[in-house]
């Protein structure tokens, strides 16, 4: 099983471990009548209201057309890293 483990979280393209490669957190306040979400990364969240979900957050990703503009006008680049077969997208080499 360990070995199966340590296969799954590595990229078998770079072979590099799994936790350098990306990140993604979700974060929701509610406090009294207000309710304020945070997100980056490939995450959600959902608030279920009389049984049906509404989105609070959308994936935060740099292939987002919206998202890739911010990056540019920023001074960022998008890179394209083969990993197996996805292709995982960073910014700046490395975000």
């Amino acid at each position: 099983l360990l070995k199966r483990v340590e296969g799954f979280v590595k990229c078998p393209t770079s072979g590099r471990p799994a936790d350098q490669v990306g990140c993604a957190a979700v974060c929701v306040l509610v406090a009294d009548s207000t309710l304020v979400c945070a997100g980056a990364g490939d995450c959600r969240a959902v608030l279920c209201r009389a049984g049906r979900a509404m989105d609070l957050s959308k994936d935060h990703k740099p292939t987002d057309e919206v998202e890739r503009r911010r990056i540019e006008a920023a001074g960022g680049r998008i890179d394209s890293v083969p990993c197996g077969e996805r292709v995982q997208h960073r910014i700046n080499g490395n975000l």
